[in-house]
């Protein structure tokens, strides 16, 4: 089959020879009817192009995995927090015997301030090893016959184990957890003479995805029969 630009050129031929007023008139319109037949083609593929390119659906962006979940069912910490430092304070409670003018023996309980200075290895998801450091703020009040006497409040150190048995996503991509604590501690320089005794605590856990923390809890210490309410701020690394 003949094509549309022969097509035109022999149409345009028949109609007799070009004559030499007309040359330039003839020769022109004769080569733009050519160029828009010869264009023509072209000009039809490439809007079917495009209409083919735009008829093709767009990539759809892939969903991230969910969150890895730990045993006790909050979300895994980032791998590079394997450490936790926290800072706080502990108001205790020593239940004490002390003396009466009447010779009955009577128990006073004097809360004293303490700093708290924890540092826990995170080397699992639930558990964690601990080393605890308490610092008396101030001298333990004993009262004796209805007068008040201070004496040398003795700091202690304790190692022991963390465990989270439960934990939940909260508010802020923070993470709420239940934990408790057993430990073994030593009091270093008592006046009365320093002895080893075990410490059971619990606290609220708080924490964010950076690794900013917060806690609120309480502990016991057995054989000093003291108890302490403990709360403080700190980091993971």
């Amino acid at each position: 089959m003949e094509s549309r630009a022969h097509r035109v050129y022999a149409v345009a031929m028949r109609r007799g020879p070009i004559q030499h007023a007309g040359t330039r008139w003839h020769v022109g319109r004769v080569l733009a009817v050519l160029c828009i037949a010869c264009a023509a083609p072209g000009i039809a593929n490439a809007q079917a192009s495009v209409d083919v390119a735009q008829s093709k659906p767009l990539p759809q962006p892939k969903e991230a995995p969910p969150p890895e979940q730990t045993p006790c069912g909050c979300e895994e910490p980032p791998p590079e927090h394997v450490i936790e430092v926290t800072l706080g304070t502990a108001q205790l409670f020593n239940r004490l015997s002390t003396s009466t003018r009447s010779g009955m023996v009577d128990s006073e309980i004097i809360p004293v301030s303490s700093a708290l200075l924890m540092t826990e290895w995170l080397f699992m998801d639930a558990l964690s090893a601990a080393l605890l450091t308490t610092l008396p703020l101030e001298e333990q009040a004993v009262l004796v016959d209805g007068e008040l006497h201070y004496e040398f409040a003795a700091p202690s150190v304790l190692l022991g184990m963390r465990w989270t048995p439960y934990g939940f996503a909260a508010f802020w991509d923070s993470t709420v957890e239940f934990q408790a604590a057993a430990f073994l501690g030593r009091t270093l320089g008592s006046v009365s003479g320093d002895v080893f005794f075990p410490l059971a605590a619990g606290r609220l856990h708080v924490r964010t995805a950076a690794g900013f923390a917060l806690y609120i809890g309480g502990a016991f210490a057995f054989a000093k029969d003291t108890g302490a309410l403990i709360y403080g701020a700190g980091h993971r690394f």
